[in-house]
């Protein structure tokens, strides 16, 4: 399931420096590292996404994760596809194993479904499993409100089971119905047992009536593999502000409370979050950031956790990484870890070679449409912040949003045609936004 990340990391072997510890005060010199290719040639994938990494009780770990080849071209494989597997990484020296476990088709003419963004937890002896389905006749409604969670159940990790689709949806009445209302929908769910025994499931909401509207974190309980009772909504407080950030993975920490990774603006970096310790639906930061350094970027952060959710100490954290301007499907997305010193990882991945080039695509994607007018221009003013930025690209060409600091391009968004787009609360100053291929384009400031 791509969400159109603006294109993220060029890459070589690095060593990085940087605090990833309950106690961020007390930085720690942290290694890094690559996943090996788990969207192999093999299976003709072209870009991953989505870590959710889970330490079974045998110490091998099995990696959650979604995979496909995007995007919408002629295929000699047939139509584009997506699918959510498992890698069983041993832990010893033994081979990865990748097994799917779901498959759509990513086919934009057929209208039907793609998936992704998969979080699992065991309850007693039953996995219950959490995935966002998208469906893509959200190409002819401009991406509006389309996103739902389904789940499905499973005696282990390699087996679909029993699955129930759409068992979480916006949370405005108004808004029930897909098409309606403004937003891409209810995505990127992530499962826990909380420490007073409860499975949860959070999950983002971006539903909503107004451009201007925050996005939301919702918490709802599960029982027996369903909804039980209503949803609660998660505050989360950064500078004293309520925001809505894009939550990648929940666990609980040693000390007990609630831990949340979220991916930063422009997928530029992942975000910790600590619960309140009377509250655990009040989160604020805990000052950890996680980014690469010469010009690289990173998201969709998760932690490694064990099968209740508990996250493993010395921790570590699985993400995605690609090179600047490199689209879903240029075959450059790539998993990569971060770990503190004393932390398993699991020899696997000690082996990676750094960064290793995905298989090039056995179709040469056309070229891009030109980028035509209307484009738009604007400088956040001074002494403002810009709190939120929403448009649409026009139905037969894609658009760009260029944001530049100092007369200097610091990044570019992507989006497809026709598609809407929405970025709020994100307090950026000192930039100027620039597009081209946009039937609408509106700005929020403080």
């Amino acid at each position: 399931m791509k969400w159109n990340a603006p294109a993220v990391l060029a890459c070589g072997a690095f060593a990085v420096v940087m605090a990833l510890s309950p106690r961020p005060r007390v930085p720690v010199v942290q290694r890094t590292g690559w996943v090996p290719s788990l969207g192999s040639s093999e299976r003709g994938a072209n870009y991953i996404e989505g870590p959710s990494p889970i330490r079974l009780r045998d110490g091998s770990i099995a990696l959650l994760f979604h995979e496909g080849y995007c995007c919408h071209r002629p295929l000699p494989l047939g139509p584009g596809w997506e699918q959510i597997a498992v890698a069983l990484i041993p832990p010893g020296e033994g081979q990865v194993t990748v097994m799917p476990l779901l498959r759509h088709t990513d086919d934009y003419e057929a209208k039907t479904y793609e998936l992704g963004f998969v979080s699992a937890v065991l309850e007693r002896d039953t996995w219950l499993l959490a995935f966002t389905r998208t469906t893509f006749d959200a190409l002819q409604n401009g991406w509006t409100n389309v996103a739902r969670i389904s789940t499905w159940q499973t005696p282990d990790l390699t087996t679909p089971g029993r699955i129930a689709h759409d068992v979480v949806g916006p949370a405005l009445r108004e808004c029930q119905q897909r098409g309606t209302c403004l937003g891409l929908g209810v995505a990127g769910p992530a499962l826990v047992v909380q420490p007073d025994g409860r499975t949860m499931l959070w999950y983002r909401d971006d539903v909503r009536l107004r451009p201007e509207d925050r996005f939301r974190v919702f918490v709802q309980e599960f029982r027996d593999g369903r909804p039980f009772g209503g949803a609660i909504e998660a505050r989360f407080v950064k500078g004293g502000q309520r925001v809505g950030p894009t939550i990648t993975d929940v666990g609980v920490g040693p000390d007990g409370r609630i831990y949340v990774l979220s991916s930063d603006w422009l997928w530029d970096g992942i975000t910790e979050w600590v619960s309140d310790v009377d509250d655990p639906f009040l989160l604020t930061p805990t000052g950890v950031v996680l980014k690469t350094i010469d010009g690289l970027a990173v998201w969709d952060g998760a932690y490694l956790r064990d099968p209740a959710g508990r996250i493993e100490q010395p921790r570590i954290v699985v993400g995605v990484a690609a090179p600047y301007g490199a689209a879903a499907d240029s075959g450059q997305w790539r998993l990569v870890w971060y770990a503190e010193d004393g932390a398993r990882v699991p020899e696997a991945w000690r082996r990676a070679v750094p960064y290793p080039p995905m298989a090039t695509p056995s179709a040469t994607p056309p070229p891009p449409p030109p980028m035509q007018l209307p484009a738009f221009q604007f400088a956040v003013p001074d002494g403002s912040m810009l709190t939120g930025l929403t448009g649409r690209c026009r139905q037969d060409v894609s658009c760009t949003i260029e944001v530049w600091r100092g007369g200097t391009l610091e990044t570019t968004l992507f989006a497809m045609p026709g598609q809407s787009f929405a970025l709020v609360d994100q307090w950026i100053e000192n930039i100027e936004l620039r597009g081209s291929g946009l039937v609408e384009f509106s700005v929020s400031l403080e």
